[in-house]
């Protein structure tokens, strides 16, 4: 179980690069190195193909689109809507979480507040999100476009933690993303 926290989970502070369509880059390793117990023990597979030997990798570019700082300062050419992503995913987290929170202020059915964020998020369980309708959000450079489909990808969370940890679970789990800190957003 050491292993699969430590390789599964992201540590505080840890940092990750994370695409438009989803991809996650990084590990704990920028935390703390692995102890004894988190160490592989092999047993996995390799990419090298029987008498072929290893592929090598090809040469990559790093384009940085922007930088978000711990203030909430963004800088960058924001070519691909970095700045819109980030805004609006926080902007449709923090909505779902007064939701929550108000509904459970009122004494509401979580079933109630649901059908809410469904009705906010237009994402329903039987909707299938394709990756590559974010590029065409995004090339679309239409802000209203790219917040929808924020609230899209937020309802799909709340669908996930609803059919993974119940009801009441999601709903608080939902309704304490009220209290992340979130930075005031602003271009530098």
């Amino acid at each position: 179980m050491k292993f699969e926290s430590y390789w599964n989970t992201i540590f505080s502070s840890s940092k990750r690069l994370m695409t438009c369509d989803g991809s996650v880059y990084g590990d704990n390793t920028d935390v703390r190195a692995p102890v004894e117990e988190e160490l592989s023990r092999g047993g996995g597979w390799s990419g090298v193909s029987a008498g072929r030997g290893l592929d090598r990798p090809k040469p990559s570019k790093l384009t940085l689109d922007g930088v978000f700082f711990v203030n909430g300062g963004f800088a960058g050419p924001n070519e691909l809507g970095s700045w819109e992503q980030t805004v609006f995913a926080a902007e449709a987290h923090l909505a779902c979480a007064a939701m929550a929170r108000e509904a459970r202020g009122k004494g509401r059915p979580a079933s109630e507040f649901f059908a809410q964020v469904q009705a906010f998020t237009g994402y329903t369980e039987e909707q299938q999100l394709v990756k590559h309708r974010l590029a065409l959000y995004w090339k679309s450079g239409d802000p209203d476009t790219i917040r929808k489909y924020e609230r899209q990808m937020v309802g799909r969370r709340v669908a996930a933690a609803r059919k993974y940890s119940g009801d009441e679970a999601a709903f608080a789990q939902i309704e304490s993303w009220l209290d992340a800190p979130v930075p005031k957003f602003h271009k530098l």
